[in-house]
């Protein structure tokens, strides 16, 4: 029950993150998140990997999307400050 709620807790922060960053998120239940990387230029799980944050990313016919893995809080607090920082450079 613990390990639900703070998967909960981890999986929403994320999701409001995105949300904030104006990236599609499919709703989630589970543990991971699937989002849409917008206009980002790049390739961004290289982009990532490149700061050791590993991640898988593609490109669909509507766009690039990426599948994020939800961690702890504070993991996912961590993984955007990463994030932010590779879609403002």
């Amino acid at each position: 029950k613990m390990s639900k709620q703070k998967n909960a807790e981890a999986r929403g922060y994320a999701m409001a993150e995105l949300k904030k960053m104006n990236l599609r998120v499919i709703p989630s239940y589970t543990n991971f998140i699937f989002f849409s990387l917008g206009n980002y230029p790049g390739e961004f799980a290289e982009d990532m990997m490149k700061k050791n944050v590993a991640l898988r990313s593609n490109t669909y016919p509507d766009g690039k999307w990426c599948r994020l893995s939800v961690g702890t809080l504070e993991e996912m607090q961590q993984f955007f400050k990463i994030m932010k920082s590779s879609f403002n450079s």
